[in-house]
């Protein structure tokens, strides 16, 4: 968490990337302590005016992105989080992206296959980093290793590595995805909604990323189990990262489906 409210700050100064986060609560809730967010008013999720006023902020900061479904009447809080980005591709003389290629030839002990590693620059200092598997099950693990850890991380878990700048056409991508997932801890059940909204292309990149964590009263309100098991179809992870860390994270399959 800590890593992550760094990071924040540090991604307030740029002009390419916006985060806006918002905290609604009712009476019951008497005090928060996020230094980062900022605290509205009171609201009444009973009657429904919250998710009004709640899709009304969001509309104030970016269109197009919407509430999964209506908040439990029962519902304590809910932290919003509007994150967007828009960038365009880092060029050397040259209508392509700078382009790197990590490739694996040989079997590993982290990895037992030849994965490829795609990583594309932005003139912001951020990366798109795009993972081209030739077995799923062991691309979660890298997957997971890229976001959690970082790219520097990554990379270096697949050597030996053969590493090659090249120039390559930009993937072209659109994704409209909604995912409601379940975190807990120790103390507290919450339940997420997030809508994400990620173009790239050509040019560059943009991001729209609406998130909504909120708890009810009732703990057992919330029957949702979060799935944290991936697809195993065919297709590929991206993430974008800034400073080696993600901020976006996706996975793009052969049908159509996203996450």
């Amino acid at each position: 968490m800590k890593k992550f409210i760094k990071i924040t700050e540090t991604l307030k100064a740029k002009t390419e990337n916006q985060i806006t986060s918002k905290i609604f609560h009712t009476a019951s809730v008497k005090k928060f302590s996020a230094n980062f967010v900022e605290v509205v008013k009171r609201v009444n999720f009973k009657n429904g005016s919250a998710n009004h006023l709640i899709n009304n902020c969001v509309k104030e900061n970016v269109q197009d992105l919407v509430l999964g479904r209506t908040l439990p009447a029962d519902t304590d809080f809910a932290l919003v989080n509007i994150h967007t980005y828009k960038d365009v591709w880092k060029r050397d003389n040259s209508k392509f992206p700078c382009t790197k290629v990590y490739n694996s030839f040989n079997y590993t002990q982290d990895i037992q296959y030849e994965t490829r590693l795609i990583e594309l620059s932005t003139i912001g200092e951020f990366k798109l980093v795009i993972l081209v598997p030739n077995e799923s099950d062991v691309l979660q693990g890298v997957f997971e290793k890229l976001t959690t850890d970082g790219l520097q991380d990554t990379v270096d878990s697949i050597l030996p590595i053969f590493t090659t700048t090249t120039q390559l056409s930009a993937p072209n991508i659109s994704i409209n995805s909604t995912l409601i997932t379940q975190e807990q801890n120790s103390e507290h059940c919450c339940e997420c909604m997030q809508h994400g909204i990620v173009t790239i292309n050509s040019e560059g990149i943009e991001t729209k990323v609406l998130t909504c964590l909120y708890k009810s009263s009732d703990d057992k309100t919330s029957q949702r189990k979060q799935d944290k098991n991936v697809n195993k179809e065919a297709g590929f992870y991206f993430a974008i990262l800034f400073k080696d860390v993600a901020l976006f994270t996706g996975q793009y399959l052969n049908n159509n489906n996203k996450y």
